[in-house]
């Protein structure tokens, strides 16, 4: 292996790590199920990305709203801030992964090809 190839890799696992350190998080507004069909249902918005060990809690209540659309006063008492959570977006951090993974390979595999020519 080239000095060249090592720092594919090394760089590449540093790009990873980042990854993983950092993930994505979505938003999650879960509201209670009345037993009738309501107009809100349960949604997803993308949070950003964040350090995966801090408490990312959703806090404020008014920005929470704005994000779902909730603005109309009907939907109000329902988007109490005990309805929403958070979590690591794992099929956007998948993603991210295997595309990192694919041009790591398809570089490293280049540097093998031209120091063999």
């Amino acid at each position: 292996m080239t000095l060249y190839q090592r720092g594919i890799l090394i760089f590449g696992g540093l790009v990873l790590l980042a990854m993983v350190a950092f993930p994505p998080w979505v938003y999650v507004f879960s509201p209670p199920d009345r037993g009738v069909r309501s107009e809100v249902n349960k949604s997803e918005r993308f949070a950003g990305y964040y350090f995966l060990l801090n408490d990312h809690t959703p806090q404020d209540h008014a920005a929470l709203i704005q994000k779902f659309n909730l603005t109309r006063i009907s939907f109000q008492d329902d988007a109490d801030i005990r309805f929403f959570s958070i979590r690591i977006d794992s099929t956007r951090l998948a993603i991210q992964i295997i595309v990192t993974v694919i041009v790591i390979w398809l570089f490293w595999f280049a540097a093998k090809s031209r120091t063999q020519n």
